[in-house]
């Protein structure tokens, strides 16, 4: 049997591990070169094939030299594998962005080179681009899926131990985003506390006692432990009468919990989107000029205050009707059409630094 000698050659490494590989594609799962064991014996003729291309690529090779036998020592001890340095170590990132909830798994592995090495210990690290700290995501040499739950921007290193020497990879780049508007209303979710709220709404439109009516609102939530969304705590605005206009007073958008989430933590719960209701105009007619109208969606108000708390809006309002005016009459019947409105301050809030 024989083993590389010290010091390794790197580029007949290089050109043994093509060579390798390309004899053995079964070796090549998902793009990646599958690391041969420095110990498993039913590897041994493998190793012995890698050694054989490293000399044919001007790598010089050192024969097992015997191992010491006592002359009373009736048993010959078997010779130990030779230990392999690494060349290199790298970390192998599948998607450099994410979205939260949406499209958050990737593949993570540390690729030690080379092949023959036998990884001791690893370690995958992450830590915010703005921060210095480090924290351990993983002490795997593969994740496979990995599920980002923090949002934010990220630095990631891999750190591989081989012939016990640690060797650290260089940085990668992460983007977990946000939610977009079009991925949060088509929730399940999202759309069935949405519709709740605007069948309340047109419940609290009456025409007696004094023809009322008010609006409703919550922040909708992602929780990324339990990867759902849920709805804030409600907030109803004012009763308003026929001649007067509604409002909800949904606060600025709440911190995040915890805030800020460390880039290891299980999960936070994140404010994504401000959602509140339009009033019905039903019994608005008779205290009114014939043929007041009023605009449907979201208003200039309802943008500029998304905006500030970047954040999409959605707002619950009419179809316009008739076809093309962006309004609708009082008097509208409240059981008419009605839909999710983007109010387009932000199509997704913006992802922490």
């Amino acid at each position: 049997m024989t083993r590389p000698s010290r010091p390794l050659n790197p580029q007949a490494v290089s050109a043994a591990d093509d060579a390798f590989y390309a004899n053995h594609p079964e070796l090549v799962q998902d793009g990646r070169r599958v690391p041969l064991s420095a110990s498993d014996p039913s590897q041994a003729a493998l190793r012995e094939e890698w050694n054989a291309l490293y000399a044919q690529h001007n790598g010089q090779l050192d024969p097992d030299p015997p191992p010491a036998k006592r002359p009373d020592d009736p048993v010959q001890p078997s010779p130990c594998e030779p230990c392999v340095p690494a060349s290199s170590v790298t970390l192998s990132l599948g998607k450099a962005k994410l979205t939260l909830k949406h499209d958050r798994e990737t593949r993570l592995e540390i690729v030690v080179a080379p092949a023959a090495c036998i990884v001791e210990s690893c370690l995958i690290e992450i830590r915010r681009a703005s921060a210095a700290a480090w924290c351990t995501l993983s002490t795997n040499q593969v994740e496979d899926p990995w599920q980002a739950k923090i949002a934010g921007k990220f630095k990631l290193r891999a750190k591989a131990t081989v012939c016990g020497t640690e060797h650290t990879s260089a940085e990668v780049d992460l983007e977990v985003q946000f939610p977009q508007y079009s991925e949060i209303v088509a929730d399940a979710t999202v759309v069935a506390n949405t519709d709740a709220a605007w069948t309340a709404t047109l419940a609290d439109c009456t025409e007696t006692p004094t023809n009322q009516r008010r609006e409703r609102g919550f922040w909708i939530e992602l929780d990324t432990t339990a990867d759902s969304y849920q709805s804030g705590p409600l907030v109803l605005g004012a009763f308003g009468g026929p001649t007067a206009g509604a409002s909800v007073p949904l606060p600025t958008r709440p911190a995040d919990t915890p805030d800020p989430p460390d880039p290891c933590a299980a999960g936070a719960v994140y404010r994504v989107a401000s959602f509140h209701t339009h009033t019905p105009t039903e019994f608005r007619a008779a205290a009114n000029p014939p043929g007041t109208v009023r605009p449907i969606g979201p208003s200039g108000a309802d943008q500029r205050i998304d905006t500030s708390d970047d954040v999409p809006g959605v707002v619950y309002d009419y179809v316009e009707s008739p076809a093309g005016s962006g309004s609708i009459p009082l008097g509208h019947p409240k059981s008419g059409a009605a839909q999710r409105y983007h109010s387009q301050g932000k199509t997704r809030r913006t992802t922490p630094p």
